[in-house]
């Protein structure tokens, strides 16, 4: 006859090692699952670029009034360009006066009538280029947007021009930025 507390220790021995062995197995797995984890690394550019570009602006050229003896006026032509930026500033209006010069036409005149119709020629004021359509221009490089280049152009109209209808002569004149 088996004794009770053999078959209570028997019972006992036998779920020790039960769990004993479930530990190890347990264990086992942990630790071959903290060595299987695996990393892959990559890597990305990343890039931007800034676009060249030139803004131009001038300041109307206002004369005094004429009275048939010479008479100058200025603009102060700006140019902001991006930083590096290099470009070229001409005149790009077609002349339409005798020499290379410009008319002025009286409001509500007419081009073709000699009465209606103010000459004027355009030079650099830094050293008295002349400027009109094809000939003379300004170079400026760019120096960023807080900075500009300026550049000024006088504008003459020559003594005796005789016999002009009183009134307001004007001309929209083109300035054109040329960059890389």
């Amino acid at each position: 006859m088996i004794n009770k507390n053999k078959k209570i220790k028997a019972f006992s021995t036998s779920a020790l090692t039960t769990l004993l062995g479930a530990l190890l197995v347990v264990t086992n797995i942990s630790s071959s699952s903290a060595t299987a984890t695996t990393s892959s690394d990559s890597t990305f550019d990343a890039s931007a670029s800034v676009a060249s570009s030139c803004i131009i602006s001038a300041t109307p050229m206002t004369f005094s009034a004429y009275t048939e003896t010479l008479i100058t006026a200025t603009t102060d032509v700006t140019a902001n360009c991006t930083f590096g930026t290099t470009g070229t500033i001409t005149l790009t209006t077609l002349a339409d006066g005798t020499s290379n010069s410009y008319k002025l036409v009286r409001t509500g005149g007419s081009a073709s009538t000699a009465n209606d119709v103010l000459e004027v020629s355009f030079k650099k004021t830094s050293d008295s280029t002349a400027l009109y359509s094809g000939s003379g221009s300004f170079s400026v490089t760019g120096t960023g947007s807080a900075v500009t280049s300026s550049a000024l152009i006088t504008g003459t109209i020559a003594a005796s021009q005789t016999a002009k209808t009183a009134g307001t002569f004007s001309k929209s004149l083109t300035l054109t930025v040329t960059y890389n």
